[in-house]
């Protein structure tokens, strides 16, 4: 009953909005404006055809949406309840075993088994997930048994459902469900689906002309937003030390653990020898099985955002080694990058260079009202989560050297207040009233200063830098299948100039560091 209410709240608002857009009938179709610079629909555009396909006939059928959207809710909640009870790390491999279709039904099918009998049957799936299968098949047979009864049930009602509609339908359903952030992105925004959908209806030649114009114009976006990015480092060689250093923390301190990926196969992690021989590589195998957590359960709730692929962790850095120490910049980190940055006050205070062109980069972006991407969320996110002013004061500051000062400052001032207020909890104070106690000790913060010594000791740069153009082009949120496909349209954008960036140290003497206490 609960699921039929929501079906009815969710359709009946939709057809609300319907027939707003719908009223005056000399309003033309426009797909920008339904779409209305949201990154993760206008990525849509980039698929290829026969998913661009699917997702317009799947927009026709607005309860189908809703349905699917609901099957999953029931899906999630039922493995969650399952997987609740245990340790991280048994939570973390039955994860991991989710993305590999048909291998919990293996493990399960005919009783439990011996280590023998399991050692048999993850010989056909990749050696990646060998030692969890074997983990899990011996010491949480129960739970693989609970986890293979929603799949079992999932199925059947899936079933039920789709023979309520064609064959036709129903394949593309079933395409869509092999590209679970494709679905993600049409169930989250059902109402522009139904306004492409409907719209698909009357006029699809209109709809598909439209989506061509937009696959071209967000392409160039993104091109706009990483000739930007990487122009900046260029022009800012003290930011770009700092990025070198800060990724290799995220490398350090975050659980990524992937190298390769087919797609990038001339990519060479910091570990490799400096002068290995490449081959030039210009199409991927895009047959290469890539397992993303399955729709119907989602994705981990440890990560930032949405996140249904895992990636090496150059991927989140936004580049990656080339020959001879090169940097390839592939576009900006992804959120979870950003994310993991801003979440932790010592990165200000360590990487104030990097903090104020991250900022510097935040609010030209802002200033010409582009489209979202993962580093304007991150830095709103900062902003409205910080709880205090101090933030908004950093980023309106236009003077550069005040603000490098004010990022060192705030990542002491993070710091100093969250050891108070662990000294004394009960006594609380904000953090504009510790401020102004301390005033004296964040000069910067307090407005008590605007002088900048001209004998201040800046580092010394340690690398040159130019650049040479990426190789691909990607949005800050990750999508394999598009990514598998840019290749394609990514030759059609005019290219531009670009040359390598030198790494600024030496991958063997690369050190990991933790986070600071």
């Amino acid at each position: 009953m609960r699921y039929f209410l929501t079906f009815l709240i969710v359709f009946f608002i939709t057809i609300d909005k319907l027939k707003l857009y719908a009223q005056d009938e000399k309003t033309e179709f426009n797909l920008n404006e339904v779409f209305n610079n949201n990154e993760e629909l206008e990525a849509l555009a980039l698929y290829p055809n026969d998913i661009r396909a699917a997702i317009l006939e799947l927009s026709t059928h607005p309860e189908l949406i809703v349905k699917l959207g609901l099957i999953q809710e029931k899906s999630q909640e039922a493995f969650q309840e399952i997987i609740s009870t245990e340790t991280e790390e048994v939570q973390k491999n039955l994860w991991e075993l989710l993305r590999y279709p048909g291998l919990v039904e293996d493990l399960v099918e005919g009783g439990p088994k011996s280590k023998i009998e399991l050692k048999d049957i993850t010989a056909s799936y990749p050696e990646e997930i060998n030692d969890i299968s074997m983990e899990i098949g011996v010491g949480q047979y129960d739970k693989l048994v609970s986890i293979n009864q929603i799949d079992q049930e999932v199925n059947q009602t899936l079933e039920v459902l789709l023979k309520q509609y064609d064959d036709d339908t129903e394949e593309k359903v079933k395409l869509l469900l092999m590209f679970p952030e494709v679905l993600h992105i049409i169930v989250d925004n059902l109402d522009a689906a139904v306004l492409v959908g409907n719209e698909y209806q009357r006029n699809p030649a209109l709809v598909l002309s439209q989506l061509e114009d937009m696959k071209l114009e967000v392409a160039q976006k993104h091109q706009k937003d990483i000739d930007d990015w990487k122009k900046g480092l260029e022009e800012d060689p003290q930011a770009l030390v700092e990025f070198e250093e800060a990724s290799q923390s995220f490398r350090s301190e975050e659980e990524i653990y992937e190298n390769y990926d087919p797609l990038y196969p001339n990519a060479l992690t910091p570990e490799e020898e400096q002068n290995k021989e490449i081959e030039k590589t210009e199409d991927v195998n895009i047959e290469y099985n890539y397992y993303p957590y399955p729709y119907w359960y989602g994705y981990p709730i440890w990560f930032p955002n949405v996140y249904w692929y895992r990636y090496p962790y150059w991927y989140h850095w936004g580049y990656y080694y080339g020959p001879e120490q090169s940097i390839v910049i592939l576009g900006l980190p992804s959120y979870y990058y950003f994310y993991w940055y801003f979440n932790f006050p010592t990165h200000y205070y360590r990487y104030p260079y990097l903090s104020n062109y991250i900022i510097r980069y935040y609010r030209s972006r802002i200033s010409r009202s582009s489209t979202s991407n993962s580093l304007d969320r991150s830095v709103e996110h900062w902003r409205t989560s910080s709880r205090s002013r101090i933030p908004n004061s950093i980023l309106e500051e236009d003077n550069d050297r005040i603000r490098i000062e004010k990022i060192r400052e705030y990542g002491r001032f993070e710091q100093d207040y969250q050891r108070r207020i662990e000294r004394k909890p009960n006594r609380v104070v904000t953090r504009e009233q510790f401020l102004n106690q301390n005033s004296n000790r964040y000069r910067y913060l307090s407005g008590q200063t605007r002088i900048i010594k001209d004998n201040e000791t800046i580092r010394t740069i340690r690398t040159q830098t130019t650049i040479r153009r990426s190789s691909a082009i990607r949005s800050n949120t990750f999508n394999r299948a598009r990514d598998i496909h840019q290749r394609t349209w990514q030759r059609s954008i005019p290219s531009r100039s670009g040359a390598s960036i030198p790494s600024s140290r030496s991958r063997s003497t690369s050190t990991k560091r933790g986070r600071d206490n």
